[in-house]
């Protein structure tokens, strides 16, 4: 049996065996720490992508309620100036009814 500073074989091993498990331990803590971080950024980034993905979303969701918005005043405005121009061109025949009817009296 082999004995150093008071420690037999088995213990020496033991205590060896100890270290090294603290080492790999404290190898394991620190650098699960930093992947922990590298986790929580990455997720950080994630959300900032999804939402400048959504704010882009609205954006457009209210660019096309506006271009909606806009073509249906549009044709809105188109449809009225089609009844006026009908309603104009009603009111031209109806006078030229009437100055027709009117001349064939008056030759008369």
């Amino acid at each position: 049996m082999i004995s150093v500073l008071g420690k037999t074989e088995s213990e020496l091993i033991d205590s060896v065996l100890v270290d090294d498990l603290d080492e790999v331990s404290e190898w394991i803590k620190w650098t699960s720490k930093y992947i922990n971080q590298l986790g929580i950024e990455q997720s950080w980034s994630l959300e900032e992508a999804q939402e400048q993905e959504r704010g882009e979303q609205a954006q457009l969701q209210t660019k096309r309620g506006a271009d909606a918005e806009l073509l249906k005043n549009i044709l809105k405005m188109k449809s009225n100036k089609l009844e006026q121009d009908q309603l104009s061109a009603d009111q031209n025949d109806e006078q030229a009814g009437k100055l027709v009817k009117v001349k064939p009296a008056q030759i008369a």
